[in-house]
């Protein structure tokens, strides 16, 4: 690839492989705490928490590199 994007290309379709993957298990989980009656706020909160976490490590990690 020109201009040394290929590095970059190939992590993005790895984020997206991986997005994708976990998008499908979190959908799975909720529809069957659904079907059983149960709450799923509490699966969507620790979702959101590890996204959170997720990102902050990237931005420390990528704080540290430099």
């Amino acid at each position: 690839m020109q201009g040394g994007y290929g590095a970059f290309i190939g992590a993005f379709l790895i984020g997206l492989s991986e997005g994708l993957e976990v998008t499908l298990i979190v959908s799975i989980a909720a529809a069957f705490m659904k079907r059983n009656g149960q709450p799923t706020r509490s699966m969507f909160a620790a979702v959101a928490v590890a996204i959170l976490i997720c990102i902050a490590g990237g931005a420390g990690l990528t704080l540290l590199s430099k």
